[in-house]
């Protein structure tokens, strides 16, 4: 049966592509997203809804099962690996035991909800992801010694420069901390123009070379920065999963358009 919330997003995406807000590459994008929310509503949701909510519905712990469709499946899709499923975290964690009686199986009942979401709408959402290939990627810098405390904050800086040699003293930055043990939060995205008009659009923060749909805080930012200026991109703080660990994980920023003029 068709949801409400299924029924108005495919009416969205006719509505906008129709008016031409949306061009064909963002149309597909759009409804390939749209595919696979349906797909993760009635596989991995449908589970988690049913066996996590008392925890990860309710304001404990990472909220994939939260009432809030969209919510859920944004941060579900940073405990899954879809190309290697039964590694993903949130399979390990149905069978840790960390919750008692919903955690002591052996995975095999997320593996096959993971899979359905795979094969009925996220394979074709990453491939239309894959086909739009990024303009400016910077250099990967590791990350540095973190404070402990979650009030105090340190930078990283990434010289524009180093993908677009005109770029000379611009610079992109970000504000960073240890969240938890697993995780890291970033905030403060910005820019130092020096002597040009930049425009960006899309940014990303990849670690290790990988983007997490779950960080998807600055995707939809797109502006200009005036010449000798340095401007704050959000005000909006985005938690990271670590990968490897602070010792040796690595960052860098992807952006979707970036040019510049004097």
């Amino acid at each position: 049966m068709k949801t409400w919330e299924g029924v108005v997003a495919v009416a969205l995406v006719v509505l906008l592509a129709g008016c031409g807000i949306l061009n064909d590459d963002r149309t597909a994008v759009f409804s390939s997203e749209l595919a696979s929310v349906q797909a993760f509503q009635s596989s991995v949701y449908a589970l988690t809804r049913a066996k996590c909510i008392d925890c990860h519905g309710a304001g404990i712990g990472p909220q994939f099962a939260s009432a809030n469709l969209q919510t859920a499946y944004t941060l579900s899709r940073g405990y899954v690996d879809f190309s290697n499923i039964a590694n993903s975290r949130i399979v390990a964690r149905t069978k840790d035991g960390h919750c008692g009686g919903s955690c002591r199986g052996d995975g095999a009942e997320m593996i096959a909800a993971i899979s359905t979401w795979w094969a009925n709408g996220e394979s074709g959402l990453e491939s239309t992801e894959a086909a739009e290939q990024p303009v400016s990627v910077t250099q990967s810098l590791g990350i540095p010694a973190l404070p402990s405390s979650t009030t105090v904050y340190t930078f990283m800086q990434w010289p524009l420069s180093s993908f677009l040699p005109t770029l000379s003293g611009a610079i992109f930055e970000v504000d960073i901390q240890q969240f938890n043990g697993s995780t890291y939060r970033v905030r403060n995205p910005r820019i130092t123009s020096g002597g040009y008009t930049i425009k960006i659009k899309d940014i990303r923060i990849l670690i290790n070379g990988k983007y997490d749909p779950a960080n998807n805080a600055y995707v939809t930012i797109e502006t200009t920065i005036a010449a000798n200026t340095t401007l704050v991109l959000s005000s909006i703080p985005m938690l990271m999963l670590q990968d490897k660990g602070a010792a040796q994980d690595q960052l860098s920023v992807q952006f979707g358009k970036l040019t510049a003029a004097p």
